[in-house]
């Protein structure tokens, strides 16, 4: 399945600033400007309401200390000793760059960009390597702060994905490393044509993550009681599921939306258990979907998974493996009222762009 059927594609400009100064205007994927940069930490968000609206800003500015706090701890190399530590001076700081590099670059891309498409905006807070140069023009103090936009062309009609099961797991999985970018293009390289997204696990039974994404089961807990194609109320439905993700002691991204989503749960008693959906288990699976933030909630059509399992993670095994593949037949009304609900709540804690660009900094 070719990458234009999915929910969003780039268009053919980005903007890329570093601490305050406009770099390039010239188109470079997010993913290939992460890999060509020294790695750190990263946030990807996107706009809404024809780039009018930020989603979650605030909560990816978290995202990113907590991850920066990590990486400095098991990565001592990339940043200073301060960051491993909470403190609003060096905080302070990272906001005051990222503020003057944010309205720098959407004051150009809100030029660029078509009139109905939404921006991609990634922010990398790139540490020190032995080989990385400062960033053109300005000598690097905690980190190099760069961000990255791009636009996002939303389908009116969001294509269900399919998925492969392959792996394995992140190796720092709590914080989003831009180094990822690089580890993951093998198993892109290597997944089955038909599929959209890999499924990390560890041992080809518990599913723990997307290459990209949180993964989500909606397993029918009365299968006997249920019958597909019958007239259900609402409250029927939510009462005979449970929703289930790995939990993060699994090894998984702590997603902004996945912790959304985990928060609409438990507001609204809605049944959800942390743990890996188990490939064994499918005979009870309902529906599926899968999160991020440029995504937010998209359901899943198909997964498939090797058979043999590929214990060793042998690349070239994964070419010479037959595939078992199941499929969602029935409905997805539980994960369209899901991505209603994240929709509505992500929209609530959006930040207005005009906010942003008249901010002082």
């Amino acid at each position: 399945m070719i990458s234009h059927q999915l929910a969003a594609m780039a268009s053919d400009w980005s903007v890329l600033v570093c601490n305050g100064l406009l770099q390039s205007l010239h188109f470079v994927p997010a993913a290939a400007f992460l890999r060509s940069h020294p790695p750190g930490a990263y946030t990807t968000t996107r706009t809404m309401d024809q780039a009018s609206c930020l989603l979650l800003w605030e909560r990816h500015m978290a995202r990113l200390f907590q991850s920066m706090r990590l990486v400095a701890k098991e990565m001592p190399a990339l940043y200073p000793k301060e960051i491993q530590h909470s403190s609003a001076n060096w905080e302070t700081g990272i906001k005051y760059k990222l503020q003057s590099s944010l309205q720098v670059g959407l004051v150009r891309s809100l030029e660029l960009k078509n009139m109905n498409d939404e921006l991609v905006i990634s922010v990398l807070a790139s540490g020190n390597t032995d080989n990385a140069e400062p960033c053109p023009q300005q000598k690097q103090s905690v980190c190099d702060l760069y961000v990255h936009i791009s636009s996002h062309v939303v389908l009116p009609q969001v294509t269900p994905a399919h998925l492969a099961v392959m792996g394995p797991g992140r190796n720092l999985p709590l914080a989003k490393l831009s180094s990822w970018a690089k580890t993951r293009q093998i198993l892109e390289q290597l997944r089955p044509r038909d599929a959209t997204e890999v499924l990390l696990s560890k041992d080809g039974h518990k599913l723990l993550e997307g290459l990209l994404t949180n993964f989500f089961v909606v397993v029918n807990i009365n299968p006997t009681k249920y019958e597909e194609g019958q007239q259900h109320s609402e409250d029927y439905l939510w009462e005979n599921i449970e929703v289930q993700t790995a939990p993060l002691k699994e090894g998984v991204l702590p997603g902004v939306i996945r912790k959304l989503i985990i928060e609409s749960f438990l507001e609204r008693r809605i049944r959800f258990r942390e743990v890996a959906p188990v490939w064994e288990d499918r005979h009870i699976w309902k529906e599926a979907f899968i999160t991020s933030s440029l995504r937010l909630v998209q359901p899943v059509a198909s997964v498939q998974a090797p058979s043999p399992w590929n214990a060793n993670f042998i690349p070239e095994k994964w070419l010479q493996c037959h595939w078992e593949r199941f499929k969602f037949e029935g409905s997805t009304k539980i994960t369209e009222q899901i991505k209603d609900d994240i929709i509505s709540r992500a929209r609530m804690e959006g930040v207005s762009l005009q906010t942003l660009l008249t901010s002082s900094t």
